[in-house]
């Protein structure tokens, strides 16, 4: 084993969907770790606070998920980290579902952090920021601008994005499926905008 090259030791884990199994072949040396985190696809994130850490170690990502709370300077690492980005998944959990004790809204990312976003993973064709409720009109426009494939986007519950999102959304061909369920500040100047589709 010891003389097969990383092209082998990625062919090989290609096969290894299980993520248990790939964990277990990440440890058995350097080599394989390496082998690994380069090839690895797609991550769940449960411990923002520790990106820093570990994150440089897939920069192939494609998918990258998160339900916690995450503030700019994390979305920040991610821009710089994972530039081949297509789907990013940073819907918030559910009032009913998460822990609202201390929770400071205050803490979680705003136009700042998506504009980083927006800059450094222009390869995004879906991204999912339902529920939070920081993202505005700035960073939807800078977004939808940059990620020129960008074909499915969900604003639901995001309470501060109004019809100049939705005429900005609505210049873009690359749009397919559109959620603003609860943006309560797009008017029906936004819906002629936007080509008179109606929203729920």
């Amino acid at each position: 084993m010891s003389e097969l090259g990383d092209d082998e030791l990625a062919l090989i884990i290609s096969w290894v969907i299980d993520q248990n199994d790939r964990k277990s072949f990440s440890q058995v040396c350097k080599q394989w770790l390496n082998v690994e985190s380069q090839t690895r696809l797609s991550i769940r994130v449960f411990e923002p606070e520790l990106l820093h850490k570990f994150l440089p170690r897939f920069p192939n990502l494609l998918t990258f998920e998160c339900s916690k709370r995450i503030t700019n300077n994390h979305l920040e690492i991610i821009a710089t980290t994972c530039p081949k980005l297509e789907f990013l998944n940073l819907k918030q959990q559910s009032v009913e579902s998460q822990n609202l004790v201390g929770f400071d809204d205050i803490s979680d990312f705003d136009d700042v952090g998506v504009l980083s976003i927006a800059n450094g993973c222009c390869k995004l064709c879906k991204v999912f920021f339902r529920r939070r409720m920081r993202v505005g009109n700035v960073g939807v426009i800078s977004l939808v601008k940059c990620a020129q494939s960008l074909g499915v986007l969900d604003l639901g519950r995001c309470s501060l994005i109004n019809d100049s999102s939705l005429e900005a959304i609505g210049c873009m061909n690359s749009i397919r499926a559109l959620n603003l369920e609860g943006c309560s500040l797009i008017t029906d100047k936004g819906n002629v905008l936007f080509g008179g589709v109606e929203f729920g």
